[in-house]
């Protein structure tokens, strides 16, 4: 297993993955985001929209709330919060932004 890595300031834009003009989404990966308690839907929203803008090809979006993806970008992947498929599948897991 690879050990993570910590960004700062000074080292992200080196390590961060760059993409060419020419990839598409499959290049970018895959992150799952599960997030957005009731009553903290934003907290989820942001969290996809910064993945997607850093470069995440699909960005999966687990949350209580149901349908929460489409809400504001039909570009965000709705996943069961419950589901128990193999997480080995994404390349990035953020846990955690407005759960309660």
């Amino acid at each position: 297993m690879k050990k993570p890595l910590a960004y700062n300031l000074k080292n992200a834009r080196q390590r961060l993955p760059q993409r060419r003009p020419s990839d598409n989404k499959t290049r970018g990966g895959k992150c799952l985001i599960i997030a957005g308690s009731e009553g903290m839907a934003g907290a989820a929203i942001l969290s996809a929209t910064a993945a997607s803008r850093c470069g995440a090809g699909y960005v999966y979006l687990a949350s209580e709330r149901k349908r929460l993806a489409s809400i504001r970008n039909p570009d965000f992947l709705d996943r069961p919060i419950n589901s128990r498929q193999d997480i080995s599948m994404f390349s990035a897991i953020a846990l955690g932004p407005g759960l309660q």
